[in-house]
């Protein structure tokens, strides 16, 4: 299902309900998002192995499924452009140990080397020469582990890391940031993993404890670190950064409440502008119980300021515990999570920053030949071309058959009169690809990237003969 027109700073729907608490989404190669997993709210042990892909706006089921039910797993992009997807939120079940690859080139998903241990609401990050990071969860027990240990994607297999974190952590976060380094915050510390020996090496502690929070790389090379909550379910009223010279600095809230910040499970999206999307969260004591004070209030964090900013979002966005992943369009969509509310399902949203235009790809197939005039005007053409429209607008794209040609003659000389001549036409036999009709005008809705073939067909008639009569010389 596609989305409605989506305006500049607002956001869009399109009713489509996917996954649930705990999903892993990922954003492949070619632009398109991987939705996988996911459970209820209201009942953990009722996970999902069904995937669903979104593309240009449109989201889909996949009809392959995972090796098994997950959610509290992590899903991360290889450099290949495969998949690794890790672990499950119950990790008492041995599930927690399983590991898998969806290959985006087949559409399918294929058990690969199990992990050293059991883990769940662990973190999973690509390291610059290739391998995955694979931190903390929760083990076999149900406690948290300083565990790690690493994904080799040339042998499929997983080998155990020479060291441990400095502490046991899990519901943290693990962001790549400059000189091969990963900044792992989690609990009352954070600490520094560096790729130069696979070590772990304490940095300064952020001022406030938490778990459940979200964490983003700035394009300065700094980490934004929302919401998330301490050891007595008490939410952090404020954000903070990180920056490499091991300190933490409190952003500046404007035009927010306290209700509003205190949030747990929120994602952090960067922008194609440098600035942060802030999107969800409980402000409940029990994040997966219902949440009168919950709002959908979307917040954006601006590096160059360092202020967050407020911005009204629908009734549907209320949700936490969600995925967000950034679009190559420079939309956001946010999809899963729990909502608090049977009332408000959590339908699929995108988030458009600015503007953002749905382009139109035209394709020529057939020996004919014609042009092809888009009204409102932009696409004037009698080859392959391609053209941006406002997203939502409806196009009319009319096809005009090139006009009759005659082909001259060919082949030996019959005596002195004239060989055969030819006249070739052309006709349009309609469209095909994201529209389809049958006659030389057609209606294109404009909801997301879309891609138009125009068949254009030959056609020819004889205007002139030979004389059969034999030749005689005068």
């Amino acid at each position: 299902m596609g989305f409605t027109p989506c305006t500049a700073n607002a956001w869009a729907g399109n009713g489509t309900v996917v996954g649930g608490v705990g999903m892993a989404a990922v954003a492949l190669l070619d632009g398109t998002v991987l939705l996988c997993g996911g459970c209820s709210a209201s009942d953990l042990s009722r996970g999902s192995a069904q995937a669903w892909l979104c593309r240009g706006g449109w989201v889909s089921s996949l009809s392959a499924r995972m090796t098994c039910i997950r959610w509290g797993h992590t899903a991360t992009r290889l450099k290949d452009g495969r998949v690794l997807i890790t672990g499950l939120g119950s990790p008492k079940d041995t599930d927690a140990q399983t590991a898998e690859i969806y290959d985006p080139a087949t559409q399918t998903f294929t058990a690969t080397g199990q992990m050293t241990q059991c883990r769940g609401h662990h973190a999973a990050t690509l390291l610059r020469d290739g391998r995955v990071l694979i931190t903390g969860g929760l083990d076999s027990n149900g406690n948290s582990t300083a565990t790690a240990e690493f994904f080799h994607p040339a042998t499929g297999l997983f080998s155990a890391a020479a060291h441990t974190m400095l502490q046991a952590r899990a519901h943290h976060t693990a962001t790549p940031v400059a000189g091969g380094c990963v900044l792992i915050v989690g609990g009352t510390t954070a600490e520094l993993f560096t790729d130069a020996d696979d070590s772990f090496v304490a940095t300064a502690a952020p001022s406030t404890q938490r778990v459940r929070h979200a964490a983003v790389a700035l394009p300065d090379g700094r980490v934004l670190v929302a919401g998330g909550y301490d050891s007595g379910w008490v939410g952090q009223p404020h954000e903070e950064v990180w920056s490499v010279n091991n300190t933490w600095q409190q952003v500046d809230m404007i035009g927010s409440g306290d209700l509003d910040r205190t949030r747990f499970g929120p994602t952090a999206t960067l922008l194609a502008d440098g600035r942060v999307l802030l999107v969800g969260g409980s402000t409940s004591a029990n994040p997966f119980q219902p949440s009168p004070g919950m709002s959908g209030v979307t917040r954006l964090f601006d590096p160059a300021t360092g202020h967050c900013s407020t911005l009204a979002g629908p009734a549907t966005l209320r949700r936490a515990f969600h995925c967000a992943v950034a679009l190559p369009s420079g939309q956001v969509l946010v999809a899963g999570g729990a909502t608090f509310d049977a009332s408000l399902p959590g339908q699929t949203l995108l988030y458009c920053p600015d503007p953002v235009p749905a382009v139109l790809q035209l394709q020529f197939a057939g020996a004919g030949r014609g042009t092809v005039r888009s009204n409102p005007p932009g696409l004037d053409t009698a080859v392959a071309d391609m053209a941006a429209f406002p997203m939502g607008s409806k196009l009319t794209l009319t096809a005009t058959v090139a006009p009759p040609r005659i082909v001259a003659p060919s082949g030996p000389v019959i005596g002195a009169r004239p060989k055969p001549t030819t006249v070739v036409g052309s006709r349009c036999d309609g469209w095909t690809g994201d529209a389809t009709g049958t006659g030389s005008s057609i209606q294109v809705l404009m909801d997301h990237d879309k891609t138009v073939t125009v068949n254009f067909s030959a056609t020819s008639g004889v205007v002139s003969k030979p004389d059969p009569r034999p030749f005689v010389k005068p």
